[in-house]
């Protein structure tokens, strides 16, 4: 399949719902840890088209030979413009010059398909330069392949049922010497598998269609597979529905060995690559699992090293590894500055806290944030932003407390991003446990204080007060629709309770 028609067919997978039934859509239930390195994501996002498909070649589909237009590989280029961009404005840092995003697939077709954007979805050259890495280096991975995966599937499946497939079998064990002795290339392969009839002038491969049709018509008047319909309007609806019977063994040999690794990274459409950094092992491991399937056999596939990429992207580390574009200065701008809606209000964060800001001094202050747009004309960055329809901006300012010590209370009261909680805690901290007689003479002290001066030795109401001071503290969010009145003598120590809570709660004034 080639490049870009990869990257096209992955990008259809909305259905009817009649196609979703037949299908038998289902979630892979594991979630994937894509790892790359952070600077070779900015050198890509950086290249301009023509200097993209001048790097990389995205001309051809490998399957059918036909020359891709400009405008397809525009798309194609502009996907992957979408991908980087994700990965810079979601992902997560790992490790040094690291960066990791987490994705999902969907079995469709029998194929495990990246939900969104994916490892799966590049070119083969971009993938390579994107994991290849020196024996020293970081984030070293690895692709590990089916060899011939779907001819092997195949053959397996002839076996299973009984089915004779002489060249077939050759194909699968003398593959390259097969190719040069008659003059046949892997596309002319992935042709007689995937046409019903198609024009052959090989004797030879004229001889492995023969194979492939026989088991093709046996599987296909099978009881079991009645449920697999070929693609809509499909031209080889017979290829089509062989197709996705392969493909469903193949995605179940892929899940059981991913689980087996452990420390998968990104589905291929015949393999994964993992950051396994014991792959030799991995690989006695999955191949004795894969021995039911006959001929199915795992290897290493080597990332290629391409001279011109690489010293390009030697220049762009050199030269500092910036990045100008309006994504990063984005990045950079919604550090500092913001807007609230509600209140139609902008901010500025100054020592970490949002300070509120007129429109003109927000505007002076972030004009030194430009960045560089297609055309390479230097823009301020807040003009590109206040047009933006994905800007970060907050629905409201609020003040909410609550306890720092209660985990579902935070996630309530401070997780919200759409909303900035001025509430940073309270003055005060937890002691879990008591260490020394320092701060035990403390607790007794103010313990015996509430007792004996403000209780007047009352254990009712001395527990009353205790129990209420503890809920101003760990539910500061829920009014407590009590009022207490203290009568004494001047001087008896009514205020130092009210200081000692200002001081606790960091509060200026208690009314």
């Amino acid at each position: 399949m080639g490049k870009l028609g990869k990257f096209k067919i992955i990008g259809h997978i909305n259905m009817d719902e009649e196609e979703k039934q037949e299908d038998h859509i289902c979630i892979l239930k594991d979630t994937f840890t894509e790892r790359y390195d952070i600077r070779k994501i900015k050198f890509l996002y950086n290249l301009k088209f023509k200097e993209f498909i001048e790097l990389f070649n995205c001309d051809r589909d490998e399957e059918n030979g036909k020359k891709w237009k400009t405008e397809e590989k525009k798309q194609y280029f502009n996907n992957l413009k979408s991908f980087f961009d994700k990965i810079l404005v979601d992902g997560e840092n790992c490790e040094d010059n690291g960066v990791c995003i987490q994705t999902r697939y969907i079995q469709t077709s029998g194929r495990y398909y990246v939900v969104g954007n994916g490892t799966q979805k590049i070119q083969r050259e971009v993938k390579d330069f994107l994991y290849y890495t020196d024996e020293d280096e970081q984030f070293k991975s690895y692709d590990i392949d089916i060899v011939n995966c779907v001819p092997s599937i195949l053959l397996y499946i002839a076996k299973k049922n009984g089915i004779k497939a002489t060249h077939l079998k050759s194909y699968i064990r003398e593959r390259e010497f097969i190719l040069e002795d008659q003059g046949l290339t892997k596309n002319d392969i992935i042709m007689v598998l995937n046409q019903d009839n198609p024009k052959i002038k090989n004797n030879w491969l004229s001889l492995l269609f023969d194979d492939i049709k026989r088991i093709r018509e046996i599987i296909l008047n099978k009881d079991e597979y009645n449920h697999i319909k070929p693609k809509p309007e499909s031209d080889n609806p017979k290829s089509s529905r062989l197709s996705k019977i392969i493909y469903n063994i193949e995605s179940e040999i892929i899940n059981k060995c991913v689980k087996v690794d452990g420390r998968h990274s990104a589905l291929c459409f015949d393999g994964w690559i993992t950051y396994n950094q014991n792959p030799e092992q991995l690989l006695i491991d999955i191949n004795k699992i894969v021995e039911e399937y006959h001929y199915i056999k795992f290897i290493i596939k080597p990332f290629k090293y391409d001279d011109i990429v690489f010293d390009k992207f030697v220049d762009f580390i050199n030269s500092g590894a910036k990045c100008d574009n309006y994504i990063f200065k984005k990045i950079e701008f919604e550090k500092r500055f913001s807007y609230v809606h509600e209140q139609g209000i902008y901010i500025e964060k100054v020592k970490g806290e949002w300070k509120e800001r007129g429109f003109d001094q927000f505007k002076m202050n972030s004009a030194p944030i430009i960045h560089t747009d297609k055309y390479g004309k230097k823009t301020d960055t807040f003009t590109t932003w206040r047009k933006d329809n994905d800007r970060k901006i907050f629905d409201r300012i609020v003040f909410l407390p609550y306890n720092i010590y209660d985990e579902e209370q935070v996630k309530k009261y401070s997780k919200d991003e759409k909303l900035i909680n001025k509430f940073n805690g309270f003055d005060s901290i937890k002691l879990d446990n008591i260490n020394n007689n320092e701060d035990q003479l403390i607790i007794d002290t103010f313990n015996n204080y509430i007792k004996e001066v403000i209780a007047n030795n009352d254990e009712e109401i001395t527990n009353h007060l205790i129990k209420f001071l503890q809920h101003l503290v760990q539910y500061p969010n829920e009014l407590v629709e009590v009022v207490h009145v203290f009568k004494s003598l001047e001087g008896a120590g009514k205020d130092t309770l009210i200081e000692l809570l200002k001081i606790m709660l960091e509060i200026d004034m208690f009314i």
